[in-house]
């Protein structure tokens, strides 16, 4: 498996055997926690909500999360 499938399924909540963790986010900076937010497919309602963040910090971080995963055209 390549080094980049590896951290893309880690990032997503995946161990290396392809099955889901439980993930303890609570000692996690906001950042980090709207990233593993995004990677298991909220939206940015729900990740606003979730973290008690405005629209714009959401924003900032879902653009991070787009080029983390190199989407850079949508960022």
């Amino acid at each position: 498996m390549a080094i980049l499938e590896t951290i893309t399924r880690r990032a997503e909540g995946h161990d290396k055997d392809g099955d889901i963790e439980i993930k303890d986010l609570n000692d996690k900076s906001p950042d980090t926690k709207a990233l593993w937010l995004f990677a298991n497919g909220k939206k940015p309602i729900d990740v606003a909500i979730e973290l008690d963040l405005s629209a714009s910090e959401v924003n900032e971080m879902q653009e991070e999360f787009w080029a983390l995963n190199q989407l850079h055209e949508l960022a």
